[in-house]
């Protein structure tokens, strides 16, 4: 009798409890997948979502994700808005760079942001279907959780990096002057 219970332990229970700590840690702290559900991202991430539901998912780098953090990166963070869930957007300016506002997405006496130290400007790929900075000004970098490595489904785009293809220049919309930028001051006037 013994003999089955300690069997069932040995090979059952035994790797459960050993493997379920070391998979936490790791979804916390090294590497995450996550379905990507909305049309914010359309058409580089879930580009048939409006139409069949279809969602990629997608593996997040979540050590050091704001390490070296580019524009054109695409990165998770806690939603300003709704801070219990996560929201998914690409990087659009870096701190110190001044975002030229288009005037149909915000209000036209506003014009340019210069992003904060600390902070960068993330936005949805596609412009009619996205809550972003263009709503909530720029996020702070503690709030960033991960940063987009790979798409692992569909099985036909597993692998790939579609948001690669905004470093040639497709997809670009909103204006950035890069920075940091310096005023001159001159002194005696």
């Amino acid at each position: 009798m013994f003999g089955n219970v300690r069997t069932i332990v040995a090979r059952g229970v035994l790797p459960v409890a050993l493997a379920t700590p070391i998979c936490i840690f790791i979804n916390d702290n090294l590497l995450e997948y996550t379905y990507i559900h909305g049309r914010s991202m359309q058409p580089t991430l879930s580009p048939d979502y409006h139409l069949t539901g279809a969602r990629d998912i997608v593996f997040w780098q979540k050590f050091s994700p704001t390490r070296d953090l580019q524009r054109g990166a695409i990165v998770m963070f806690n939603s300003p808005q709704r801070p219990e869930s996560s929201a998914v957007k690409r990087v659009i300016a870096l701190e110190g760079d001044i975002v030229v506002l288009d005037p149909k997405r915000k209000p036209a006496d506003i014009g340019r942001v210069r992003v904060p130290p600390g902070h960068v400007w993330v936005e949805g790929d596609n412009w009619r279907e996205t809550l972003d900075s263009n709503v909530y000004g720029a996020i702070s970098k503690g709030l960033i959780s991960g940063r987009a490595m790979f798409v692992a489904w569909p099985w036909l785009r597993a692998g790939k990096k579609p948001w690669n293809e905004w470093e040639n220049g497709t997809g670009r919309k909103t204006k950035v002057i890069t920075g940091p930028v310096v005023e001159r001051v001159t002194v005696g006037e």
